[in-house]
């Protein structure tokens, strides 16, 4: 499932083997550049670390960050157009892209409406892997890999690479816990706390992007039904918060396409988790966001401001900001340094 970090530093706890969501894709590409000995190289790589495939992958996962850095509203079709137009012709560079978009998406979730729409237009862009298949009748067919396929593929990954490796945290744990100096001791937990911050961050934005996904027609109703289970199965924090967002991002649709039964179900669970207040682990804030959920679905999942894709550069600027203060203000009770880069990222940008 998503990563189930901590929120503030913990004594050491009992290893968890983690839980994977498995999205139901077989897809294993082997892929390798071909050169020919002695090929002729630019003298710029004659001496170079880079071959000249390897080289013309980086410039075009350069010009694909130029294309995303100006991403705006205003601009997303010819944008989209400038995407569209790059040769992306290798597996590897069509999963590169790919991979571009996703890290993107999920470091500015006041974005993922747009980077979710620009994965559905180019959902159909596909590139040959060099090897076939027969067919039914003997006939050779070529193989290829597509970017809806590659994106489910990362969808996974994601989840995978975000599980929380408990083992290794125990080991920062007893580092922090066998330390005299008071002033390594700090130093350690703030670092702790940073990186599960930091780990928390990523994991809302990438449940608030498949949620996007999702709304697109990317992923099916079955893969959010198992997103939900999972979330539920460790109902920390993190988790419940990662549950939240998703159901807020997805809540309208979702229920028109789930079972009744199955979907009153989550939401009884949800009502549970927001009523223990004395035995349970999760602080005011992720019940208020609890009930904020609840109440959004009684008002016909209506927000009480507009949530929807921002229309010019100045809300979109308006609704990272506040999202920016309202993570730091929830994170104000670790003390540890912050850093937000999305507005550096964004500053300079034309509307």
């Amino acid at each position: 499932p998503l990563p189930t970090n901590k929120k503030s530093y913990q004594g050491n706890k009992k290893p968890q083997g983690p839980k994977v969501i498995h999205l139901s894709l077989s897809l294993r590409e082997d892929v390798k550049l071909r050169e020919t000995e002695n090929a002729w190289r630019p003298a710029r790589l004659a001496t170079g670390d880079l071959s000249e495939e390897e080289a013309k992958t980086q410039a075009l996962y350069k010009k694909v960050r130029g294309v995303l850095n100006k991403l705006t509203p205003q601009k997303f079709d010819l944008l989209l157009d400038q995407i569209k137009a790059l040769v992306i012709d290798t597996p590897e560079r069509l999963k590169g892209v790919i991979d571009l978009v996703f890290e993107k998406a999920i470091d500015e979730p006041s974005f993922s409406v747009a980077y979710a729409l620009m994965c559905k237009a180019l959902s159909g862009m596909k590139v040959s892997t060099g090897e076939t298949t027969l067919d039914e009748s003997g006939r050779k067919l070529q193989v290829y890999v597509d970017f809806r396929k590659l994106l489910l593929t990362r969808c996974q990954v994601e989840f995978e690479k975000n599980l929380v490796d408990e083992t290794a945290r125990n080991i920062k744990v007893k580092e922090i816990e066998e330390t005299t100096d008071p002033a390594k001791k700090k130093e350690l937990m703030l670092n702790l706390e940073e990186e599960d911050r930091k780990l928390r961050m990523k994991s809302v934005g990438n449940i608030r992007f498949i949620g996007e996904l999702y709304k697109q027609e990317m992923l099916i109703t079955k893969i959010m039904h198992t997103c939900i289970t999972h979330l539920f199965a460790t109902p920390d924090e993190e988790n419940i918060e990662c549950l939240c967002k998703l159901l807020t991002t997805i809540g309208k649709i979702f229920e028109g396409k789930c079972d009744p039964t199955v979907f009153m179900g989550y939401f009884n669970a949800l009502a549970e988790l927001a009523a223990k207040k004395a035995e349970s682990s999760l602080t005011s804030r992720v019940r208020f966001m609890i009930q904020d959920v609840i109440d959004l679905r009684a008002n016909d999942w209506k927000p009480r401001r507009d949530e929807g894709n921002p229309k010019t550069m100045a809300e979109i600027k308006q609704e990272a900001d506040s999202q920016r203060r309202e993570i730091e203000m929830n994170n104000a009770t670790a003390n540890t340094p912050r850093r937000d880069d999305r507005n550096n990222d964004r500053r300079g940008r034309g509307s």
